[in-house]
């Protein structure tokens, strides 16, 4: 609890007068207080307001990348990927990717990934920086690395380690891949894979929205 013009009301809120109650303090309020992350939360509802929203959306996200908060630079170069709310620049966004990444952001290194991973002569950048993203915690770029190392031969064996992490990260069909690869292991042995094993992954499937995941496990119940 803390004190508000001699109300107290509960961290994170403030007391309003005119409405004799304690509201939640608006994160945009908070961002220019120096609370980086509220500016990213800020920015993300504005822009649902449109070019309006947008241009004080970037507003936020530059006040907060150039004080070194990596989400916000990724927040601002998506702005000026798509030019909304301020002059379509693609370099600039993709500047801004680079410098998220580079300060730990690990959707900004999955983007950036995405846009060489069609490009043999990047084709290596692109695996590593997967990597470095699902390390960081991105289970979507765990489960796009998975995919890579699956189609080379010599690496397919590791795939599935990363299909663990998307898959429990919350990645659907990463828990379904997971299921094929391990089932097709068993084929030609003398024991099926686990049935609870396949349960709990269907279940984590379908727990993330993967459709093919739930339908399955309906099937299974039967």
């Amino acid at each position: 609890m803390w004190g508000s013009n001699g109300s107290c009301c509960e961290l994170g809120n403030e007391y309003i007068a005119s409405k004799n109650q304690c509201v939640p303090v608006r994160p945009e309020r908070r961002c220019v207080e120096g609370h980086l992350d509220d500016c990213v939360v800020a920015g993300r509802q504005l822009e649902q307001r449109g070019d309006i929203g947008a241009g004080y959306a970037s507003e936020l996200y530059r006040y907060a990348c150039e004080e070194g908060h990596a989400p916000a630079c990724r927040g601002l170069g998506s702005l000026h990927e798509r030019g909304l709310g301020v002059e379509r620049d693609e370099a600039r966004g993709q500047a801004l990717y680079e410098q998220a990444c580079e300060g730990g952001d690990a959707p900004a290194c999955t983007l950036l990934a995405e846009k060489m991973i069609g490009e043999a002569s990047t084709s290596t950048q692109a695996l590593a920086l997967f990597a470095q993203a699902c390390h960081r915690g991105d289970a979507h770029a765990c489960d796009v690395y998975g995919e890579q190392l699956a189609l080379r031969p010599e690496q397919s064996k590791q795939s599935g380690f990363y299909f663990e992490r998307a898959c429990v990260g919350g990645i659907g069909s990463a828990c379904r891949t997971l299921l094929v690869r391990e089932q097709a292991a068993h084929v030609g042995e003398s024991h099926e894979i686990d049935p609870a094993r396949v349960r709990e992954l269907l279940e984590r499937g379908c727990r993330a929205d993967d459709a093919e995941s739930c339908t399955q496990l309906a099937g299974a119940a039967r």
